[in-house]
């Protein structure tokens, strides 16, 4: 046999084809696998901010009926509430500058957090009692625990 007959030769060739093309099939299955753990991580995100903010807004409610009179609440076994109220501006026999926090944390079951909702009003307390919310603004933060 010469150089020129084993270069001619084609057998045992159907496996290393068939082996190629396995990997790429197992290449598009774990991709896909990959592409749903993330559909799925997004997913839960978007929950847990949307449950956030829901509990934020009902907190806020709560603090501004005069309902809640702690600092801290729960609703559920999964968001946790602060709050606070902090005055920032008096003038004798006029009106007050405050500001109402409230703030809802998501948690997983093992105490991770996934989301956190922030709410911020300012109001004006006017000399007849009555009061007025002036600026409001929120802030989310999702940054999952270690």
């Amino acid at each position: 046999m010469n150089g020129f007959q084993l270069a001619g030769r084609r057998e045992g060739f159907a496996l290393p084809a068939v082996l190629v093309v396995l990997l790429g099939l197992g290449l598009f299955v774990v991709s896909g696998f990959h592409a749903a753990n993330l559909d799925l991580a997004a997913a839960r995100s978007l929950s847990a901010s949307i449950q956030a903010f829901q509990g934020a807004e009902a907190g806020m409610a709560l603090l501004e009926s005069g309902s809640w009179s702690s600092s801290t609440a729960a609703i559920g076994d999964a968001v946790s509430l602060e709050a606070a109220i902090d005055t920032l501006w008096v003038e004798s026999g006029g009106p007050v500058l405050a500001r109402r926090r409230v703030r809802a944390t998501v948690t997983d079951p093992l105490g991770r957090r996934l989301a956190r909702r922030e709410i911020d009003r300012l109001w004006l307390l006017l000399p007849d009692g009555a009061s007025v919310t002036v600026a409001g603004s929120w802030r989310e933060t999702i940054r999952p625990d270690p």
